[in-house]
């Protein structure tokens, strides 16, 4: 008689993405097959945390499409600008002070470049200078990095016609955090819950 394992009883996902529930069986190409083989070894990832992050990538394309063009072409020049200064200090430009300061500089430059058609401040942001909103928005934005679990389940807490813009923007935030080597810094409970 065989013995049934126990709910729970199985190997533990482990890697990027641990918190896998859902199951998903396709067939694909022999091709395509050999491909995510060589990736995951290359990767260093399990053919299953390959597969996830190819998905997940796919999916930030698709949200990448919905942006504004203008937006998405000042990120291929930033992108430009930081590859161009591994390239120059013969480094990463994340993992030396000196290289993040000059890619500071450069994107500072890069924005003096770039015309406007108006100069008028909005009336709605009277109260506020471009170095206080902007110190805020970029802290903000960092704080929301250090906080980006992929396993958490924040998007839960988002009204639901919200929610897939939120896991898909969680996902690439803690990709970012990921990529940087920036700690997760984990989101304190609400003492109100």
């Amino acid at each position: 008689m065989s013995r049934k394992r126990a709910s729970g009883g199985g190997r533990k996902p482990q890697g990027e993405f641990s918190n896998k529930r859902a199951m998903l069986a396709t067939r694909v190409t022999t091709e395509t097959r050999k491909a995510l083989d060589a990736a995951a070894r290359k990767s260093g990832r399990s053919l299953s945390q390959e597969v996830e992050h190819r998905l997940r990538d796919s999916l930030k394309v698709s949200d990448k499409a919905d942006r504004q063009p203008e937006s998405a072409a000042l990120a291929y020049l930033v992108t430009r600008l930081a590859e161009t200064i591994s390239a120059v200090s013969k480094g990463r430009w994340h993992r030396n002070r000196w290289c993040i300061e000059t890619l500071k500089f450069a994107v500072t430059k890069l924005l003096d470049q770039v015309p406007a058609l108006d100069s008028d401040q909005p009336a709605h942001l009277d109260n506020f200078t471009p170095e206080i909103l902007g110190t805020a928005l970029g802290l903000q934005v960092f704080l929301n990095v250090e906080r980006a679990d992929p396993d958490s389940n924040v998007a839960a807490t988002w009204p639901e016609e919200f929610r897939p813009a939120v896991e898909v923007a969680a996902h690439a935030l803690s990709g970012v955090r990921r990529d940087l080597n920036i700690p997760l810094t984990p989101r304190k409970k609400d003492p109100q819950r």
